[in-house]
């Protein structure tokens, strides 16, 4: 408790001191809604950490791509690791090493891996995420 009151003391006057009160209590708002919609998990069987987030602004995907690339500025700076760990399944998933039997041979990235709090999509399900522009 004492080191999340800390932190929370640390990041107010960070906040306060870039941009005034409104400035501070949008950024305190925007701090908990960002980490509010993701979950850290452990599998018990590998011991292996990772960290998952909701997408709560649709049908509740689960490390949707396209929800996870504009939060990853604010993961980068108050905790790369938590990035990292969020990358992780989609990266796996894209790579081949998690649903034995659907190979991933789409090619785009994976849009989500899921619904909340199952991530159990079939690369046949995906949606199509853009390509990169060929001209540029």
């Amino acid at each position: 408790m004492a080191a999340g009151a800390a932190f929370d003391k640390e990041l107010e006057a960070s906040l306060f001191a870039s941009g005034g009160q409104a400035y501070q209590e949008v950024g305190s708002l925007v701090y908990r809604q960002v980490t509010g919609s993701c979950k850290l998990t452990t599998d018990e069987k590998t011991g292996e950490v990772r960290y998952w987030m909701k997408e709560i602004s649709s049908d509740g995907d689960i490390s949707t791509v396209d929800v996870i690339f504009p939060a990853s500025p604010f993961f980068a700076l108050f905790n790369p690791e938590l990035l990292w760990l969020q990358m992780l399944p989609v990266m796996e998933y894209a790579l081949n090493e998690t649903a034995p039997g659907y190979l991933y041979t789409l090619p785009w990235a994976p849009h989500h891996l899921g619904t909340w709090p199952v991530a159990d999509i079939k690369p046949a399900e995906q949606e199509n995420m853009p390509r990169r522009p060929t001209c540029c």
